[in-house]
């Protein structure tokens, strides 16, 4: 799968949203307490995306990063670091995915306000997996 920045916030901000009630429309437009915006991912990673990544496709550009890890710097690694945090909880969270936001296709902001909207009702596994990955990025 490919990631871009807008993606990776989304993920971020679906690990803040576990806990907290369903989103308004009003939600929609504000970040989430906690959660970097697009804007800040891209200002803090632009350096290693020139550095690294110059060459790369944009949807890549996540992959390239990651790649990279261990070379960038800390401000964009830290997001980085959330971002596979995230990811997993999302691999946790597939069959709730299929089976409460099949209507969301492969957009994963849909996905991920749908499990927001939908968190009574998502498994076990999911809930534990999300919460996980909500203590971890709190750390």
């Amino acid at each position: 799968m490919r990631f871009s920045l807008k993606t990776i916030a989304c993920f971020i901000a679906i690990i803040w949203l576990v806990g907290a009630p369903p989103p308004t429309a009003a939600d929609d437009k504000q970040e989430p307490q906690g959660a970097p915006s697009i804007r800040q991912i891209r200002a803090d990673c632009a350096y290693d995306r020139k550095k690294y990544c110059s060459s790369v496709k944009r949807s890549k550009l996540t992959a390239c990063l990651i790649q990279n890890q261990s070379n960038l710097a800390p401000d964009c690694r830290v997001h980085i670091d959330r971002l596979i945090v995230a990811r997993a909880a999302l691999d946790i969270c597939e069959p709730d995915v299929k089976k409460h936001c099949a209507k969301a296709g492969s957009n994963y902001s849909k996905a991920f306000s749908c499990l927001a909207r939908n968190k009574d009702s998502l498994t076990e596994t999911c809930r534990t997996g999300l919460a996980d990955a909500r203590q971890t990025l709190k750390n």
